[in-house]
């Protein structure tokens, strides 16, 4: 999951929380997916912790989630026992849950409750989204506008920069690029470039940096975009997801 998505979530979770239908219940996870952690994560933000994992698929049952093992939904579940609160995330099959869970006298909002996104939230993220890569695009042009190479650095940390720059005019010289821009996340990270002959240094705030990753994995762009992940990894310096 995204952190937007993420966020929606904990929203939807923490509305259920406020209204006080966690108290004195066991929690109960219908699904054993990437969502249980994230959900977990915000019980325990608010002194919660799930009681049990349940679900449908075969495969999964005996196995552990969340340190829990994954139990059959009837053999918890049955007869009927007020003491649950069910939380329910499933992409697919959340209507064929509820429908599941009324036949067993679970009621929807009373006992069971999806965090699902629903078609609203699922335009908010898009929205978000478009609107992040729309804005990199910008920035793509602001900061290139000869079309040279752009080189992004979303480090926080001047220990990355140090490595990158170890090897920069080294991978420069091997892959013939003559024009550059180099984006960093603050001064510091521009005073160790620097230090290693680096030009046409760019500061920008972390979460351009970051829509500039995400622009380059996402979009093939005309004009070339070098991500720099792990300086020390390759011959040339380190290792880079590039997109032409």
């Amino acid at each position: 999951m995204d952190n937007y998505s993420k966020a929606i979530l904990k929203k939807k979770l923490t509305k259920v929380i406020n209204k006080g239908m966690l108290e004195k219940k066991r929690i109960v996870l219908f699904g054993a997916a990437i969502a249980s952690k994230e959900i977990k994560n915000c019980l325990t933000e608010y002194g919660y912790s799930p009681f049990a994992v349940v679900d449908n698929d075969p495969r999964k049952i005996g196995k552990e989630c969340l340190g829990l093992t994954i139990q059959e939904p009837e053999k918890l579940l049955l007869p009927f026992d007020n003491s649950y609160v069910i939380l329910i995330y499933s992409d697919k099959f959340y209507r064929e849950i509820f429908f599941q869970l009324g036949e067993m006298g679970y009621k929807k909002n009373k006992q069971a409750f999806s965090l699902n996104l629903n078609i609203d939230d699922s335009l908010k993220i898009f929205g978000y989204y478009t609107l992040r890569r729309i804005r990199a695009m910008y920035y793509h042009w602001r900061f290139t506008k000869k079309k040279c190479v752009m080189f992004v650095a979303p480090y926080t940390g001047i220990g990355d920069i140090y490595l990158a720059g170890l090897f920069f005019k080294e991978y420069l010289k091997k892959n013939n690029i003559n024009e550059y821009v180099f984006v960093v996340v603050n001064g510091a990270c521009k005073k160790v470039a620097e230090m290693f002959g680096i030009k046409n240094i760019i500061v920008t705030s972390f979460k351009t940096s970051e829509d500039l990753t995400q622009l380059n994995k996402s979009l093939r762009v005309q004009e070339k975009i070098i991500t720099m992940n792990n300086p020390a990894a390759e011959t040339a310096g380190y290792q880079i997801s590039q997109k032409a």
